[in-house]
């Protein structure tokens, strides 16, 4: 973590996250924190839910307005998108604590029910390590910093599997995911 603290109250800095995880619906009692990547996406032949979830950490952040925010995602699997696939990921905010050496499906906390932000996403097939980013809303932001966001898949879902993979802080250091802060 690089941060910088200014007078007058502000505060700049690059986060990774405190915790990382994604749920599968049928993956049982199965934790995945710990793992190097995490999945969003959909495959409804089989009924197959990924969702993941992130939460970053301002050690002392009870409150702030958000100047600018930068969420960045590393794609970490081989693509299987031999042409240009526009797509959406929808963020929801985490209502509710969580730790990621014991959150699985049957015990992950609650989300927002309204998306407060999408993300748009093009994956083509030179996509795998590449870097996503994305300027946040406030509102996105500040969940991200609170209990966490959630990353939900937003594209229409087909009768294939359809999912995203993305890095996670268990990685090396050059894929983490990261959340460049600027408060005011």
């Amino acid at each position: 973590m690089k941060f910088t603290f200014y007078p007058a109250g502000t505060w700049e800095g690059t986060l990774t996250p405190n915790a990382d995880t994604y749920f599968y619906n049928h993956g049982g009692g199965m934790i995945y924190g710990s793992e190097p990547t995490m999945v969003i996406g959909e495959w409804t032949t089989y009924g197959d839910i990924w969702q993941s979830l992130l939460r970053f950490e301002i050690p002392g952040f009870q409150s702030g307005r958000i100047e600018t925010a930068t969420l960045t995602l590393t794609y970490y699997a081989r693509p299987t998108y031999p042409t240009p696939t526009d797509r959406t990921m929808k963020v929801h905010a985490c209502l509710g604590e969580w730790d990621e050496s014991t959150a699985r499906w049957g015990n992950k906390p609650p989300m927002s029910s309204a998306s407060i932000q999408e993300l748009p996403l093009t994956l083509d097939g030179d996509c795998y390590k590449k870097k996503y980013a994305w300027t946040l809303t406030p509102d996105a932001a500040l969940a991200a910093l609170a209990d966490g966001i959630y990353l939900l898949q937003g594209w229409p879902t087909i009768d294939t599997l359809s999912y995203a993979t993305w890095a996670t802080k268990e990685t090396p250091s050059r894929y983490h995911p990261t959340l460049e802060v600027k408060l005011a």
